[in-house]
């Protein structure tokens, strides 16, 4: 893969005339850390980009990221980064010899740009490292482990005057811990506070009593030696 024709590579002001490139050094691709806007539909106003450049500081305006920025807003389970390849200058005037031209180049960039900056994150070795579940009370992952396999696939706390606090799956007969003893009951909740934490279950329902294991929780529930 090559950069393509200079020819492509062409700016235009408001009077239709080329802007000259700043300089560069050599024929390596640049990068820019900066926001990009997106939109779900294709952009080739130039005036419009100026616009949000000037208002928003944005460098590029691209259309996929916007699905992944609504599901990471609606969720909060997670961030997210966007890389792009420049392929046009979003201006009607030039799109038609810059686009189809340039686009697998800026794709190769992109691609070649996360490869790089994955192999420079430090990374674990699956082999040794823990797994969440393993830093806990052999209780805790006895918790885990029998709402991973039961039917309901929950952990269930509630508390009443008679019995005291129960922790447990939901299930019948999975009552796991019932104790009118505060410290074992704070035990008992620091639990599933570490769970909730760490993404292993989850509160669906925002009542503080049923939590649904989630994917990470039956992976972790997965590595709980048998034993354990």
């Amino acid at each position: 893969m090559t950069i393509p024709d200079p020819s492509t590579d062409v700016v235009l002001d408001k009077d239709k005339k080329p802007i000259e490139h700043p300089p560069v050094s050599g024929p390596i691709p640049r990068v820019f850390y900066s926001p990009i806007a997106s939109a779900n539909v294709v952009r080739g106003n130039y005036k419009k980009r100026d616009k949000l450049r000037d208002k928003f500081k944005v460098k590029a305006v691209e259309m996929q990221g916007s699905g992944v920025a609504d599901a990471t807003w609606e969720y909060e389970q997670a961030g997210y980064l966007v890389v792009r390849g420049v392929c046009d200058y979003c201006d009607d005037r030039t799109k038609s010899r810059q686009t189809d031209a340039r686009k697998p180049y800026a794709a190769v960039v992109a691609a070649a740009y996360v490869r790089a900056l994955l192999q420079a994150i430090p990374g674990v070795d699956a082999a040794t490292s823990s797994s969440p579940a393993s830093t806990l009370s052999a209780s805790a992952r006895r918790l885990l482990a029998a709402a991973a396999s039961a039917k309901r696939k929950t952990v269930t706390t509630n508390k009443n005057n008679r019995t005291g606090f129960h922790l447990g799956t939901g299930d019948k007969d999975g009552t796991l811990l019932e104790t009118l003893d505060d410290r074992e009951e704070a035990e008992g909740r620091a639990w599933v506070a570490e769970f909730v934490r760490d993404g292993s279950i989850e509160d669906r329902w925002g009542a503080g009593q049923v939590f649904a294991v989630t994917d990470k929780g039956f992976r972790a529930a997965d590595a709980i030696p048998a034993s354990g």
